[in-house]
C-alpha cells in the first residue's frame, strides 16, 4: 500500500499523467523474433503515437550500431544485439524516468560494456534492478539491496560502504623478506587481521587516524607499493546478508 510521486504527478490522483514521464524494459525483450528490427520499432512507434518515426528509428540504432542489420530478422540476432534493440524501443518513448530490469543478463562482456556506457551518458533517471554488482558499481549512484522483499540498506552508494566498511583494507606490495614486517604488524592493536599472499600483505586497519602509525612502521621497509582497496558492492551485500 502507499503512493509515489513520479514527475511530480501523483501515481493514485493521476495515473495517466505519472505513467506518461516512465518507460519500462522487462528483463524479457519483449521482441517478434520472426519480423524485422526495423517492424519491431515501427509497430512500437505507432502504438504510441510516435510521430517522424523513420527518423527517429534510424538515428536511435545508428547510435547503438544496429543500422546495418536494421532490416534482418530478429531471430537471428545474438543476445547482445536484442537487448540493444529492446533498449532502443524503450529509449524511443522519450521518457524521462526509466525502469529495467535486468538489462544485462546473460550478455557477453563487450556487450554490458557497450550498455552500461550508453545507459550513464543518456541523462535520464534510472530505476535499475541487477544481480550484477559490478553492473550496479558503474552505473548507480543510489542504491537499495532487497532480499524476499525487503529493503536491507537503502542510501548513496558511497556512504553505505562507509557505514558498513569493516575498517580499511590497505594492500601493501613489499620487495624482499616480509615475515617481519607480519609480525610487527600483527603486534599492532590498531591492526585487525593481516594476509600474506606472495610479495604482497592485505591488512584491515581499524581507523583512518592510524595511518601515521602505520606509515611509520612501513618506512623502516622496502614497500613498493601501498593501495587502499574500497569495500565492493558484492562484499557489501554479502556482508548484509
Amino acid at each position: 500500500s502507499g503512493y509515489a510521486i513520479i514527475n511530480g504527478h501523483n501515481i493514485l490522483k493521476k495515473p495517466k499523467l505519472a505513467k506518461s514521464n516512465i518507460a519500462l524494459m522487462l528483463e524479457s525483450d519483449m521482441l517478434y523474433y520472426r519480423i524485422t528490427a526495423f517492424d519491431n520499432l515501427k509497430f512500437f512507434c505507432k502504438i504510441y503515437n510516435i510521430p517522424n518515426y523513420e527518423e527517429k528509428i534510424k538515428k536511435m540504432v545508428g547510435e547503438f550500431g544496429l543500422e546495418k542489420w536494421l532490416f534482418q530478422y530478429v531471430e537471428n540476432f545474438s543476445s547482445g544485439m536484442k537487448m540493444k534493440l529492446a533498449l532502443c524501443r524503450t529509449l524511443l518513448l522519450e521518457r524521462k524516468i526509466l525502469f529495467l530490469d535486468e538489462p544485462t543478463l546473460g550478455l557477453d562482456v563487450k556487450s554490458v560494456s557497450f550498455i552500461v556506457n550508453k545507459l550513464k551518458n543518456i541523462n535520464k533517471t534510472i530505476f535499475l534492478t541487477s544481480h550484477d554488482m559490478n553492473v550496479v558499481e558503474k552505473l548507480c549512484n543510489r542504491i537499495a539491496f532487497i532480499n524476499n522483499g525487503k529493503i536491507l540498506k537503502i542510501g548513496d552508494k558511497h556512504d553505505i560502504k562507509k557505514l558498513e566498511q569493516r575498517g580499511i583494507e590497505i594492500v601493501i606490495t613489499i620487495e624482499g623478506n616480509k615475515e617481519r614486517l607480519i609480525s610487527e604488524l600483527k603486534s599492532q592493536e590498531f591492526i585487525d587481521e593481516v594476509l600474506s599472499n606472495k610479495n604482497k600483505l592485505s591488512l584491515i586497519l581499524n581507523d583512518r587516524q592510524n595511518y601515521d602509525k602505520l606509515f611509520s612502521i612501513l618506512s623502516r621497509y622496502k614497500i613498493l607499493k601501498i593501495l587502499e582497496k574500497e569495500l565492493s558492492l558484492e562484499d557489501l551485500f554479502i556482508n548484509l546478508m
